[in-house]
């Protein structure tokens, strides 16, 4: 009973209160106002991380497609710079061909003197694979003739050792087995200059033990022998040697032009040769 009664004067209570605050609220509207922004406030809390959640992963999603997009297109530049790089070569090579022919057509014959282009086809081939010889691409039906100088502009090389119809051998100076008579440019000291086997070294020999010769000084050929034209560069002095024992100095040279870079040369042809050549046969 009691526990009745207690419950009663309770409801009664919360009844008043609830009528004061009904009457006060009418005349104010202060609980209205508070519901409305307690509200606001709940509903932004609850929608405001799902908010910021969702534009995270939406952000994250693009920069991964984009960063996919810049991936794809980055194989595709490298693959498209592999390709250029591929066709470069064949234009870097005819770059560099155009250089050489253009530094031949520029060489000057000597007076009396003519010149025939010609390409390097192999080093050491056939019969004269001992000797220190490279084959060219044109022959005696190009007017190629045994003995005939070749040089680039940078120097001589050697000369003609045989021909066939389309083909010559070149035999280089560097054979042991070439002579070819030189003077030095500055002192006019001459000498023969013969092979070591050797693209590097060459020597000099027969300069007497008097004659002045400095290093760095450029021997020439000097036109003895008929076969060579006078004042081509062949060997620059890289030492001296005195023998006590010896009338003659020992001239250590280095070859003038770049024997391991040969892909175009100069056959010397003499203006004459042609008519000299048919007045013998006849």
């Amino acid at each position: 009973m009691e526990k009745i009664k207690f419950l009663i004067r309770w409801i009664i209570l919360l009844f008043i209160i609830y009528l004061v605050l009904i009457t006060w609220n009418s005349k104010t509207h202060t609980l209205e106002n508070f519901a409305n922004n307690m509200g606001l406030e709940f509903v932004g809390a609850v929608l405001y991380p799902g908010k910021w959640l969702k534009f995270q992963v939406s952000q994250f999603w693009n920069d991964y497609i984009e960063l996919r997009k810049v991936r794809e297109q980055n194989k595709k530049l490298i693959q498209e710079i592999k390709k250029l790089k591929i066709q470069e070569i064949p234009l870097k090579i005819k770059a560099q061909e155009w250089e050489r022919l253009r530094r031949l057509l520029k060489f000057k014959p000597l007076q009396g003197w003519d010149f025939l282009g010609a390409r390097v086809l192999c080093y050491r081939l056939g019969p004269s694979n001992l000797l220190n010889s490279f084959v060219i691409d044109i022959g005696s039906r190009q007017g190629v003739q045994k003995d005939m100088p070749v040089l680039t502009p940078d120097g001589l090389l050697g000369k003609v050792l045989k021909t066939s119809l389309d083909f010559s051998t070149v035999l280089l100076i560097s054979d042991s087995n070439s002579r070819v008579p030189v003077i030095s440019r500055i002192h006019r000291t001459k000498g023969i200059l013969q092979g070591l086997d050797s693209t590097f070294e060459l020597v000099v020999t027969y300069v007497p033990i008097t004659s002045p010769l400095d290093v760095g000084e450029v021997f020439l050929t000097s036109g003895l022998g008929g076969i060579f034209p006078k004042g081509i560069p062949v060997a620059r002095t890289v030492k001296i040697e005195n023998d006590p024992t010896s009338l003659f100095k020992k001239i250590i040279v280095r070859p003038t032009a770049n024997f391991s870079h040969i892909e175009e040369v100069l056959v010397l042809k003499r203006h004459n040769l042609s008519s000299n050549k048919s007045k013998e046969d006849k």
